[in-house]
């Protein structure tokens, strides 16, 4: 499937720019294709190059977000993905844009993992949707959009909210400022990706006495679905509730028919404090890694059903699994990985030290493409994002990103052996000199080579001291020049022959290459050998 443009609207600079250095837009199967500073702007770039997805800000000088997706879905024949950018006190916007069709919330500020399932969901929905959701009878109440109310519990204990936030928070996820509640993490064990989501657990959650926390199951990681549940019980109760929920674990387990690993904080009083079960929860899994194997954990408590794990990760798999892929023993290294989560599936390691573990498989391996004078791919960058949230990520999440890392490390080092710096770049100029009129990309290139195109870039550039995007500008206005002075062809169709189908942006090219336009050019050489118009 070919990658979706992504348009992002926001009239702060500094948002795009940021969305750039935490987002990797490949690995989400898209490309950044441009960025407005207000819905003006934005329109005329989708007049130009209709991107697949838009990602907006509602409040903007001039052409706001709402006025920009009113007028978006009047083309007639275009139905992209939009992605609203919306904040708690802008419902009354958000409710305005469910009629026209937008079905995706970010809250600010944009979370990394948040944008990143969107733009999941879109392409797995396919380039291009229509936005049935204001033509088919659904709500048009933001209030009661699951995504919204799923962002909000999430937001609500992230870290310690404002009060603007506990206000907004108890009005949409219908919590009493004096509720009791706490926070429960949620992992499957040997589950794939795709084929669990907070749906699961809301259904799941429905049929317990719990059943009006189902509403606020949101994704905390890939894997791990984490959700506020009230009517726990009194303080009053010997356990505060524990053995509730405890039930519930073994409830949920029956319910969703798969092991699960289920992590409870402490109980709380009141929205405002939502954030502390959340943070004893990640205080608890950080001393002892729990997500090895199925179990119910408390925050403050010895594992119920688990036993203890404070042994470390045995011997040294980092340099048993870099060695491996050094030789191209792909097989050797996924054997020395296996016996690693071993021990995390046994429970007899800490968090701590699989964090650490972690990064020093990370750094060894970066260390290994850069001598090979090498960049590192999204594989390998996966790695370095699974420390940040590993106490909430199971087994065989961790085992999946390290062995695609591995697989693609194996061909990328092979692929570096082979070629060589100086070969690989022959390769590209030669593909470049011969076929400049079609229409090469540095990304396809680097897809057929077998190469990242970021890595590709930077080594063409190293070795012929120009950019890959400079040089095709070069072989294609060297051969224009070429059929200006020796045929009496149409400009336009000139352009159209060195591979520029706009005759505007042709022209352009043209004088950024040569400081005059191809008729200035034509009319200072000597006339061609047949005569004819020009233009």
């Amino acid at each position: 499937m070919s990658r979706l443009s992504v348009l992002t609207v926001d009239d702060e600079p500094h948002i795009h720019a940021g969305l750039d250095a935490i987002i990797d837009w490949r690995e989400y199967g898209c490309t950044h294709a441009g960025s407005a500073l207000d819905g003006a702007e934005a329109l005329e770039f989708i007049e130009r190059d209709r991107p697949d997805i838009i990602v907006t800000d509602i409040r903007m000088p001039g052409v706001d977000g709402l006025e920009l997706i009113r007028r978006v879905r009047e083309i007639a024949g275009y139905a992209p993905a939009i992605i609203l950018v919306t904040g708690y006190d802008e419902f009354e916007y958000a409710r305005t844009a469910l009629r026209y069709g937008v079905q995706d919330y970010l809250l600010k500020p944009i979370d990394e993992d948040e944008l990143g399932r969107l733009l999941v969901a879109v392409r797995d929905r396919g380039a291009r949707r229509s936005g049935q959701r204001g033509h088919d009878g659904g709500s048009d109440d933001a209030t009661h959009d699951p995504l919204v109310v799923r962002s909000v519990a999430r937001r609500l204990v992230l870290s310690q909210p404002t009060e603007e936030t506990v206000v907004a928070a108890c009005r949409l996820l219908a919590i009493d400022r004096d509720e009791r509640l706490f926070y429960a993490a949620v992992v499957p064990v040997g589950v794939a990706p795709d084929a669990w989501s907070p749906v699961a657990l809301s259904g799941a959650l429905r049929e317990t006495a719990y059943a009006a926390s189902a509403s606020r199951a949101f994704q905390e990681t890939d894997l791990a679905i984490g959700c506020l549940l009230t009517r726990i019980g009194s303080d009053c109760e010997r356990d505060g509730g524990l053995l509730r929920v405890k039930g519930l674990y073994h409830r949920l387990t029956e319910l969703l028919d798969q092991p699960i690993a289920m992590v409870a904080g402490i109980p709380v009083v009141g929205a405002n404090d939502a954030w502390r079960s959340r943070n004893s929860v990640r205080v608890a899994t950080e001393s002892r890694y729990l997500m090895g194997r199925p179990g119910f954990h408390v925050a403050g408590h010895q594992a119920s059903d688990n036993g203890d794990a404070t042994g470390r990760i045995p011997g040294d798999p980092v340099d048993t699994i870099v060695d491996a892929i050094e030789r191209l023993d792909a097989a050797a290294a996924r054997a020395a990985l296996g016996s690693v989560c071993d021990t995390l599936t046994e429970g007899a390691t800490s968090t701590a030290a699989l964090r650490n573990w972690l990064y020093a498989l990370q750094a060894k391996l970066n260390r290994l493409i850069w001598e090979l004078d090498g960049t590192v791919g999204p594989e390998l960058g996966a790695i370095g994002r699974l420390p940040e949230q590993i106490e909430l990520r199971p087994v065989s999440e961790i085992r999946r990103v390290i062995d695609a890392a591995i697989d693609a490390m194996v061909v990328q080092v092979e692929e570096l052996r082979r070629l060589g710096r100086h070969s690989v770049v022959r390769l590209v100029k030669r593909r470049v000199d011969r076929a400049f009129a079609d229409q090469l990309s540095l990304a396809d290139l680097a897809d057929e080579f077998g190469m990242n195109a970021v890595y590709l870039g930077q080594m063409f550039k190293k070795v012929t001291g120009s950019s890959f995007k400079c040089y095709l500008r070069q072989a294609r206005i060297a051969e224009a020049r070429r059929l200006l002075e020796s045929t009496s062809l149409r400009v336009p169709e000139i352009g159209a022959a060195v591979g520029y189908h706009d005759p505007d942006f042709f022209v352009e090219q043209f004088r950024r290459e040569t400081d005059t336009t191809p008729a200035a050019y034509r009319a200072g050489v000597a006339q061609p050998r047949d005569s004819g118009i020009e233009s």
